[in-house]
């Protein structure tokens, strides 16, 4: 059996892919915590291919590719390499040493099972049926956004991301609003519907009015009245309804001060300022203040930030160059957030927005899951959450 060495900081991504690779009955799957742990393992018990994140502790990513590289019988050793971003010089380097295939987070598997099929001639399932599940957090609330369909494979991750956001955001009084518009489902996939709920459920172990179905679809509708196993989740019929009777439900935690560090740790970040050595953020605000809060919020890293007072003037660069995520003020004068997110979408700007804006104008967010703004987060600015924010786009593991 082919034996496969994960050596991953995140112990929720470990145990991720330990299980999907297992469930195949092709792989035999051992794990490594970090850098020096990886190549203890790799040299007492060379297994047939290394999967290992960009970034590692403890004797980093390219001290063990030298260190595999300077044994013979390790060097050819086949390395997958996982990462988030990468420049073209590092992928050269990364070459170098004997690097088969690099996949950035969050994978996709019909890649991942593509290269295995290749490496080891090894027949291996992948769901094609289209779909996909986007979560984040907003206010303390967990979003589950079904797209194009319910597949296995979104499913299979679904439990992972969730668990994943409860840590980084540190939340201990759980709400889920579940979106589910615009897709063809028919009785036969009634099973899938049916794990999707219970896995939100099993997972957060909340009761059920704390979570609120948004549909358009006539069959979710009956389905939650009649599926014994999720009778009593309310669906409602707009995202402000929804998030306006949630907010009002959610206790804010009393333990939330965590640096910015323990909040990149939760999911296997531990080295800040080489993590974000290639990472640009842009801030499209004319208001000192909330770009002074922006930039102290990332002083401790080597994220790159450019500042832009207005649209015209962002877009213009935003057209030629890209940005990890870009935080949009919603107050700078003669903003129109449609208009301005419209324009974004026309020009094929598909940069992560989160916006900035004040409690008071929370009705600007009611519409943000149609456009590309995916997050957003409310002023004044608080340094955490900002920085959760951050985290939970550029440091996806699912």
């Amino acid at each position: 059996m082919t034996q496969i060495l994960i050596i991953d900081e995140s112990s929720l991504f470990r145990e991720y892919l330990s299980s999907t690779l297992e469930q195949t009955g092709n792989f035999e799957v051992h794990v490594a915590l970090n850098g020096f742990d990886g190549i203890v393992k790799i040299k007492n018990n060379p297994p047939d291919l290394i999967i290992m994140s960009m970034y590692l502790s403890r004797d980093g990513t390219l001290e063990l590719l030298k260190q595999k590289k300077s044994v013979q019988n390790l060097v050819d050793i086949p390395v997958l390499l996982l990462t988030n971003k990468l420049e073209q010089r590092q992928m050269k380097e990364f070459i170098s040493y004997r690097v088969d295939k690099i996949l950035v987070k969050p994978i996709k598997f019909e890649l991942l099972y593509f290269f295995l099929n290749k490496e080891f001639k090894v027949p291996l399932y992948h769901d094609e049926t289209p779909g996909s599940i986007k979560v984040l957090v907003n206010d303390s609330i967990i979003f589950i956004t079904v797209k194009d369909g319910i597949n296995l494979n979104s499913l299979d991750a679904l439990s992972f991301k969730i668990k994943e956001l409860i840590e980084l955001f540190d939340l201990s009084a759980i709400k889920v609003i579940i979106i589910i518009n615009d897709i063809q489902i028919t009785f036969s996939e009634s099973v899938n519907m049916a794990r999707l709920f219970l896995i939100v459920t099993s997972i957060t172990g909340i009761k059920y009015q704390n979570i609120k179905v948004i549909s358009n679809i006539t069959f979710v509708h009956k389905f939650l009245q009649l599926y014994p196993e999720v009778i009593g989740i309310g669906i409602i019929a707009t995202l402000k309804g929804a998030v306006l009777m949630l907010l009002d439900l959610v206790e804010k935690p009393s333990h939330n001060k965590r640096s910015n560090f323990e909040i990149a740790y939760a999911v296997g970040v531990n080295d800040l300022a080489d993590v974000t050595k290639n990472i640009t953020i842009a801030v499209v605000s004319n208001m000192p203040a909330t770009i002074e809060s922006i930039n102290a919020v990332f002083q401790q890293t080597s994220v790159s930030i450019k500042t832009y007072a207005t649209i015209s003037e962002y877009i213009d660069t935003a057209e030629k160059a890209f940005f990890d995520v870009t935080y949009l003020d919603s107050e700078i004068p003669t903003l129109d957030l449609s208009e301005t997110l419209n324009a974004f979408e026309k020009k094929n700007i598909k940069h992560n927005i989160v916006l900035m804006i004040p409690a008071k104008q929370r009705e600007l967010v009611w519409n943000i899951f149609e456009h590309n703004a995916i997050s957003y987060v409310v002023k004044p600015l608080k340094s955490a959450e900002v920085f959760r924010q951050f985290v939970q786009i550029v440091y996806r593991n699912f």
